[in-house]
């Protein structure tokens, strides 16, 4: 008789389907998480480290790779933006990648847009020189050039704050990476984060795209970060089959010029 170890039972990403984002909510407010989102201390050490780690494998080999995939920087290389807005940038590390990988970029306005938490976080610590600056609200904000956003959406409700800030910086392109949708109608689950349970949208893609109505896509293609260490189909078989997102993606919109 040949032993075998124990077969360990797989832990999923997310924890099945909720009928509405409030019932999500309300099921992660039972684990302590009252906030909602990625927020806490313990999330504010995680960013500010993995910034600090990038940094420091940088400063050592002069290559690194980022806290998560990132393609900016060949977006960037064609279009030569002079004004970004990171939508949920946390730590800044996308901009880091994008200077270290396109050191001769055109960029004089790199602006992060976060939770006030966040903002105040990384204000206090100084981790950034311009053209970096944080910001918590949209009333100071201008026209930009490129709209870059990453596993940032599936945190809200519903797309009314993206697209509000569509409207009113009126970016030559929307970049949206990590976006993890299907299909016609948002559907809701959350996500294990350690001990907690944060409410989680899965995107409607065909309706986000038809609300985008300035915006043409033209490009699309698979995100492939890993998770838990490996590349592959996102783990999703606790889910519907009609549910589930073999992976998630990395999409580009472009405004069109009316005549």
């Amino acid at each position: 008789m040949v032993n075998k170890p124990p077969i360990k039972k797989q832990s999923f990403i997310w924890d099945g389907l909720y009928p509405t984002w409030e019932t999500a909510c309300n099921a992660a407010r039972k684990t302590g998480n009252t906030g909602g989102g990625l927020r806490g201390k313990r999330w504010l050490k995680r960013i500010t480290q993995q910034l600090f780690d990038y940094r420091s494998e940088f400063a050592r080999y002069g290559t690194a790779i980022p806290p998560r995939p990132c393609n900016l920087p060949f977006l960037c290389a064609v279009t030569n933006p002079r004004k970004i807005l990171d939508f949920g940038g946390s730590s800044g590390w996308s901009w880091e990648y994008l200077k270290n990988s396109l050191p001769c970029n055109r960029v004089a306005s790199y602006v992060i847009l976060e939770t006030k938490q966040v903002v105040d976080h990384m204000r206090k610590l100084k981790a950034h020189k311009p053209p970096v600056s944080y910001k918590n609200e949209t009333k100071l904000l201008k026209q930009y050039d490129v709209l870059y956003c990453n596993s940032v959406l599936q945190y809200f409700g519903s797309n009314r704050a993206f697209l509000s800030l569509v409207k009113k910086i009126k970016p030559n392109y929307i970049f949206l990476e990590d976006t993890i949708a299907k299909g016609d109608q948002d559907f809701f689950s959350c996500q294990r984060f350690y001990d907690l349970k944060l409410p989680y949208r899965f995107i409607g893609l065909r309706k986000m795209l038809k609300e985008l109505t300035e915006y043409t896509e033209v490009l699309r293609f698979p995100y492939a970060a890993p998770i838990l260490g490996v590349v592959g189909p996102l783990g999703m078989e606790n889910l519907p089959a009609a549910k589930r997102i073999r992976y998630a993606s990395s999409i580009l919109l472009k405004k069109v010029n009316k005549k």
